[in-house]
């Protein structure tokens, strides 16, 4: 999950560009955040991103084929650990996931 989110930001984040992982305790696990300052999502495409084979319009100038598929499988794995995914971003300032993962009992 996580290399996928950081795979994405790689690709949609300019080479001046910054990416951060940030991991923040809380009760009965963590949150951790994927941000970068790259290309960012439209408001209107938010809401689809998560969906299979759903590719945004941001990806339209990256020279590599991608399948669409990282996002969908990055949520379902989290659904499966009973977690979800959520994602911040702006077209042109970038873009944010944040995910939780229970602590080792």
């Amino acid at each position: 999950m996580l290399s996928n989110l950081l795979e994405n930001a790689l690709r949609h984040t300019p080479t001046d560009g910054t990416i951060t992982i940030v991991v923040s305790p809380k009760e009965g696990g963590f949150d951790i955040a994927v941000r970068d300052t790259g290309v960012g999502i439209s408001q209107k495409e938010l809401p689809y991103i998560f969906e299979a084979r759903y590719q945004a319009s941001n990806s339209q100038g990256c020279k590599k084929t991608h399948a669409g598929l990282g996002l969908a499988i990055t949520a379902r794995l989290l659904q499966l650990l009973k977690s979800d995914i959520k994602v911040n971003s702006r077209l042109g300032e970038g873009s944010e996931f944040i995910f939780a993962v229970r602590g080792a009992e």
